[in-house]
């Protein structure tokens, strides 16, 4: 495998959409930005998994973002 595969949630979960402020975004995209940016734009693809998963949770959405693929994928940052 030569890539990583992002998803919203679980095959068996919903991605939510919700309303954040005045507008309608995907809740895991609208936390990955939040995230990032906290980050600095700084951060692997697992920290990011696990910083959304945090984030999702304390706003009570109901969905786990997964991360697939090699690990030395995984530890790469995000914007390299």
């Amino acid at each position: 495998m030569t890539s990583l595969l992002v998803s919203g949630c679980r095959s068996d979960e919903y991605s939510y959409d919700a309303k954040f402020g005045r507008k309608f975004h995907g809740a895991m995209t609208y936390f990955a930005l939040r995230a990032l940016a906290e980050a600095d734009y700084r951060i692997t693809y697992t920290q990011l998994m696990i910083r959304l998963r945090q984030l999702l949770d304390d706003a009570r959405f109901d969905q786990h973002p997964q991360l697939e693929g090699p690990t030395s994928f995984k530890r790469r940052q995000v914007f390299s």
